[in-house]
């Protein structure tokens, strides 16, 4: 009897210790997954202000008189 509740206290322990893994690999594949996702939108949205500037530089530049000798 002592031998078999002692049994059920390791597996119990074993048990919890594996969701407990579980969990906490479950967690780390989601933050990853969300941090891959929020550089995708970072890279774009610096993309499309690139894009912006770039426009805007130009734009300028070509109402700019230009100098010649």
């Amino acid at each position: 009897m002592g031998n078999s509740i002692v049994s059920h206290h390791i597996e119990s322990a074993a048990r919890q210790r594996y969701i407990s893994e579980t969990g906490q690999k479950l967690s780390a594949n989601a933050q990853a997954k969300v941090g891959l996702q929020a550089a995708k939108n970072l890279n774009q949205t610096l993309a499309d202000a690139q894009t912006s500037i770039n426009a805007a530089t130009q734009s300028t530049l070509d109402k700019t008189p230009r100098v010649t000798h």
